[in-house]
């Protein structure tokens, strides 16, 4: 199911893919949790060869968020040469510290032609465990451990400087989990709400 993908053509002179697992329906700073309602935004890829297909995660089914797509670079990959960048993003450990979704970049060099000058290709795939927790979701072998916050996390740092620091053509790659928020998040929203009446009556006195 394509939940959502949004993309400019290849003169936006920058490559971005974002997935969220609150279908960009929130705040970039609103936790939640089980939105479920994963989306994903590609901009500034090729529109030639581009594909993006997202779908939500049930019962027994991962979340899927999988993008294909090409651009040019100043400093590419020689044709041919590939990186495989891996993450395991863990729950906080308030929420037990499991292994929650998973993230597989692969970049690769590929030969420019006349009709299609791009030289490099980026196959992203995101997975998001089911909500049952059965089967449980696998980690990524070599993968990076991260774990989620609830709010985007960028994964810039990972990726080949050339790339993420490319002033033509930058490419950057963000996510954002589902998380309940934290104990002390939650506490102080509930103070708030029981000091709520004690502030209305000092407001009424002036």
């Amino acid at each position: 199911m394509l939940t959502a993908g949004f993309l400019s053509s290849s003169g936006a002179f920058a490559q971005s893919i974002q997935v969220d697992e609150y279908n960009f329906l929130f705040p970039t700073n609103q936790l939640n949790e089980e939105a479920n309602a994963l989306a994903v935004r590609a901009l500034g890829f090729a529109t030639n060869n581009f594909s993006a297909t997202v779908a939500n995660e049930t019962a027994t089914a991962f979340g899927s968020a999988d993008v294909f797509g090409e651009w040019i670079a100043t400093t590419p990959f020689a044709n041919g040469q590939v990186q495989v960048f891996n993450f395991n993003i863990f729950d906080p450990a308030y929420e037990g510290g499991g292994l929650s979704d998973t993230l597989s970049i692969v970049l690769s060099g590929r030969q420019p032609t006349v009709l299609d000058p791009n030289n490099m290709t980026i196959n992203f795939s995101f997975r998001s465990d089911n909500l049952s927790g059965t089967p449980a979701l696998g980690a990524l072998f070599g993968g990076i451990s991260i774990t989620e916050s609830g709010y985007f996390q960028s994964v810039n740092a990972f990726l080949p400087a050339q790339f993420v620091g490319d002033v033509a053509a930058p490419l950057t790659v963000s996510f954002r989990s589902d998380v309940v928020p934290e104990p002390s998040a939650i506490q102080f929203g509930l103070l708030s709400l029981a000091s709520l009446p004690f502030l209305l009556r000092l407001r009424n006195k002036r």
